[in-house]
């Protein structure tokens, strides 16, 4: 046989200095299984009570020897400000009504002799009332939980970005004081600058990455050297640098909305690229490129409006591999339709955004691309399975709409640390999509194909 569950009672005391008084409720109210009713002929009595127990509802008489129930109620409701008080008498004036409602807080006031019924519906939604106080101090307490939590995890942001910009300082002291020129110290550093934009701007470091990713396929196909494939994959990750000095509502907006102001606005952040990487001697290189990823060969480009071989040819690299990552994201959802975008726009280009070289070895790039696409097989991971080298197939926010991660990123030990501890004081959601083919060891899941 089933126990039934053992429910918490509803304790109620009634206070009234008449016994009289006191019998009538208890006969009332001695068939309430689910109100634990206590009774107090004296104030002294019933503060004893309150000082014991949790009272969610108190009826309480006005006329009494020792203190009135108004003065009485006030001092209980500081003792316990959850509780609900029905005030119950047969002689009261406005005066005192006044009194009880402003200084006892009072629920509602009842007059001797009372109606059963009317009491007892009273009382029951004095309780209903006692219960939403509860609630909300429940509410309360969880949200500066939740606020603390927060600060916490700001401050940990906080101490990260500290960390990295130190990092990155302490890099570029040790490669000007051993006037190191090696590409790789270069390279090393600017991924320490990255993990910045990674937390700043979570979508942008996504499309960075990919630029970068394409960018490097453009020149492997051209046949560039080591060290300038390090310099490119640099420069394609900074491409965008400067649009952190942009002002943010910029980003709300397509840029064929942009007015002749705004769109001026915009095309100064290839400047403000080059003006926070140039500062470096060991950077200038990589500052140049970026400054030059959106001149065009036939001069209708900017910040400079530069054409033909005055335009480094990493710079058009990157605005072709720019071109590609834009399409792919903007038609996420049709990775067809993107790939026949990105060949018409790389035809129409040739020799007049970037040389034919350059098109010619972005379409075979944009090609190979288009097997790993169409065929994409991915998987549902659950949060605490996330390991580097998964490559999300979505891009994951939280509950309060934070991007956490961008679509197509690659996770790292660091990333996956940082979703895992947002996830711990902002929802997030339990399981996300993951490139099936990019997975780590994990057991094997149903993977579906898109």
């Amino acid at each position: 046989m089933m126990e039934e569950p053992i429910v918490d009672k509803i304790s109620v005391l009634f206070i009234d200095d008449e016994e009289n008084v006191i019998r009538s409720l208890r006969r009332l109210f001695r068939k309430r299984d689910d109100w634990d009713c206590l009774f107090a002929t004296r104030p002294s009595e019933a503060v004893k009570i309150i000082a014991e127990r949790e009272i969610a509802v108190v009826v309480c008489d006005h006329k009494m020897p020792e203190m009135s129930g108004a003065h009485l109620l006030a001092k209980l409701r500081d003792k316990r400000p959850n509780m609900v008080s029905i005030m119950l008498t047969g002689q009261a004036s406005t005066e005192d009504v006044e009194v009880a409602i402003n200084d006892g807080g009072i629920f509602k006031f009842l007059q001797k002799p009372w109606d059963d019924q009317e009491l007892a519906e009273t009382i029951e939604g004095a309780i209903r009332k006692h219960q939403q106080k509860k609630n909300l101090q429940s509410e309360l307490i969880e949200h500066e939980r939740q606020v603390q939590s927060l600060e916490d995890h700001s401050k940990e942001l906080r101490r990260t970005v500290e960390d990295r910009t130190n990092q990155l300082h302490d890099a570029l002291y040790t490669a000007q004081s051993m006037r190191s020129d090696s590409f790789s110290t270069i390279f090393g550093i600017c991924d320490v600058f990255f993990g910045l934009l990674e937390i700043a701007q979570p979508l942008w470091a996504a499309h960075a990455k990919r630029v970068q990713e394409i960018s490097s396929d453009i020149a492997e196909k051209l046949q560039f050297s080591s060290e300038r494939l390090l310099l490119i994959e640099a420069a394609a990750r900074f491409h965008d640098i400067g649009k952190i000095g942009l002002p943010s509502y910029l980003f709300e907006k397509n840029t064929s909305e942009f007015s002749d102001n705004e769109r001026a606005i915009y095309e100064q952040h290839p400047t403000l690229g080059w003006e926070s990487l140039h500062k470096s001697p060991e950077l200038r290189d990589l500052a140049d490129i970026v400054r030059s990823h959106h001149e065009r060969l036939d001069g209708k480009g900017f910040p400079d409006r530069k054409h033909g071989s005055s335009i480094p040819l990493e710079a058009s690299i990157i605005l072709a591999a720019d071109m590609i990552a834009s399409q792919l994201e903007k038609h996420r959802g049709n990775p067809s339709l993107a790939l026949q975008l990105v060949e018409s726009a790389l035809k129409d280009g040739s020799g007049k955004l970037f040389p034919g070289n350059v098109a010619t070895a972005a379409e075979r790039a944009a090609a190979e691309l288009r097997p790993k696409l169409l065929n994409r097989a991915v998987e549902s991971i659950r949060i605490q399975d996330l390991a580097p080298k998964m490559v999300l197939a979505e891009s994951l926010y939280t509950s309060t709409g934070t991007l956490l991660a961008a679509a197509d990123t690659e996770l790292t030990a660091r990333s996956i640390a940082r979703i895992r501890s947002v996830a711990k004081v902002d929802w997030v959601t339990e399981s996300v999509l993951v490139a099936a083919a990019q997975k780590s060891q994990t057991p094997p899941r149903q993977s579906v194909t898109f």
